[in-house]
């Protein structure tokens, strides 16, 4: 899961795979404002087959973050891709 969620958020955010990790929060993301923040959402509902919930939406503020939500919705990060 996690290869498949780096490159999810390197085709969202527009960043070179190789910049995508856990330890990015949403400051260091230049693009990563409210309107990629939806498409962000969009990408990972459709990608994962999950529905997020509007509390979940506004955690998602670091790609640790994220992998904890998509752990909470039973998408296991050391799941390979």
């Amino acid at each position: 899961m996690r290869e498949r969620l780096f490159q999810l958020l390197s085709k969202v955010f527009d960043m070179r795979l190789g910049d995508i990790n856990e330890s990015l929060v949403k400051e260091d993301v230049y693009k990563w404002d409210s309107l990629v923040q939806m498409e962000l959402v969009t990408e990972i509902e459709k990608g994962f087959e999950i529905q997020l919930s509007i509390d979940d939406i506004m955690s998602m503020d670091s790609v640790q973050k994220i992998i904890e939500v998509l752990d909470k919705y039973g998408v296991k990060a050391n799941v390979p891709a």
